[in-house]
C-alpha cells in the first residue's frame, strides 16, 4: 500500500491552520546530533543525572519544552555542542545562547533562572532564530517536507536548526521562529522568502501561522482574527489583556495597542469530520476548530 500522510489528508480537507500551536513559553534546545528516534530526548545518550537535572529545572519553568536539534546527525563528536535557553512570553521575549563542551556542563547552569531573566549568563541572541521539524522517525510528513524548508531557509540564514518533534506534523512543513515563539505550518520552499523576509522584519506571515506558543488555542484564533482584521501583521503591535468565557458559551478576548481597545469573540466549536493526527492512519477524531463571531475596535481615552 502506499504511504499515507496525515499532513496531505489535513490539507485536503482544509482544515484550519490557526490555532494549532502548542503551549510552551519556556524551551531548552540542545544539540544532538545523532540520529533521533521517535521520542529522541527519552532515548538520546545523555546522561540520566544530566536528564534528572534538566527535568527538576524545567519543573520550576513555565510551561517548558526540551528539544534536541542538530544541522547535521554525523558530528564527529559531542562536544562544542550548542544550547539555547528561551522565553516566549507574549511581551517577556528572551534567548540566551552557550556553548558546551559536554552535556554534563548542563549542571552547572541555573536553567530556570536564566529562563526568567534571573540569571544573565550566556550570550543574548538578537537576529531571529528558525527551528524546522525534520524528525522523521517520529512522523513521515516531517523529514518528506521539513527537510526541503530547513534547506531553502539555512541557504539564507546560519540561524536555522532541524529539531525533533515540535507539535503537529499533521501541518508539515512546520517550523517554530523565536524569540516570538510563533508556530508556522504547511510551509513549502515557495514561502521560505516571505517567512524569512517577514521574520527579519519583525512581522508575521499570517496565511501560515499556527499561532504564538505561549498562548493557549483560544487566544491564538483571536490573534489570527485580529491580525486579519486590523491589517497589522507586527509581531509587537499588540498587548494581550485577557479572555473570558460569556454565558453563551463564546470566547471574549481582548488585546490593546497604544490606539485602540479590541474585543475578538471567539466560538469554538468541534470539525465534522475527523483528522488522522499522524501517519500511521490508526486513529481518527474531530479536532477543534474556531470561528469568529464579532469584532470592534474601540478608541483609546
Amino acid at each position: 500500500m502506499p504511504q499515507f500522510y496525515a499532513c496531505e489528508h489535513s490539507r485536503q480537507l482544509n482544515e484550519d491552520l490557526f490555532a494549532t500551536a502548542p503551549h510552551a513559553e519556556t524551551w531548552i534546545l540542545l544539540e544532538y546530533p545523532r540520529p533521533w528516534t521517535a521520542k529522541a530526548y527519552d532515548d538520546s545518550t545523555i546522561p540520566a543525572e544530566v536528564k534528572a537535572y534538566v527535568d527538576a529545572q524545567m519543573a520550576l519553568m513555565a510551561t517548558p519544552r526540551v528539544q534536541m536539534i542538530g544541522h547535521s546527525h554525523n558530528k564527529t563528536d559531542l562536544t562544542d555542542l550548542s544550547l539555547y535557553i528561551i522565553r516566549c512570553g507574549f511581551e517577556d521575549n528572551r534567548v540566551r545562547r552557550f556553548t558546551l563542551p559536554a552535556y554534563e556542563a548542563l549542571i552547572d547552569l541555573p536553567l530556570a533562572e536564566i529562563a526568567d531573566g534571573r540569571s544573565d549568563l550566556g550570550e543574548a541572541v538578537q537576529e531571529p532564530l528558525y527551528l524546522v521539524c525534520t524528525n522523521g522517525r517520529r512522523d513521515v510528513c516531517c523529514s518528506r517536507y521539513g527537510l526541503e524548508i530547513f534547506k531553502a531557509l539555512h541557504a539564507r540564514d546560519s540561524h536555522v536548526w532541524q529539531s525533533n518533534h515540535i507539535g503537529g506534523h499533521r501541518f508539515a512543513g512546520t517550523l517554530v521562529t523565536f524569540p516570538y515563539g510563533i508556530y508556522y505550518g504547511r510551509v513549502t520552499p515557495a514561502d521560505v522568502d516571505a517567512l524569512f523576509d517577514a521574520t527579519a522584519a519583525g512581522k508575521v506571515l499570517l496565511s501560515r501561522m499556527r499561532g504564538r506558543a505561549s498562548s493557549e488555542p483560544i487566544a491564538q484564533a483571536a490573534e489570527y482574527y485580529l491580525r486579519r482584521e486590523t491589517g497589522n501583521m507586527a509581531l509587537d503591535a499588540f498587548h494581550f489583556s485577557d479572555a473570558h468565557q460569556d454565558t453563551e458559551g463564546h470566547w471574549q478576548v481582548r488585546f490593546e495597542d497604544a490606539a485602540h481597545c479590541y474585543g475578538v469573540v471567539v466560538s469554538k466549536t468541534m470539525t465534522p469530520y475527523e483528522i488522522f493526527t499522524d501517519s500511521t492512519g490508526a486513529e481518527s477524531k474531530p479536532v477543534p476548530q474556531f470561528g469568529l463571531i464579532r469584532f470592534e475596535a474601540v478608541p483609546q481615552d
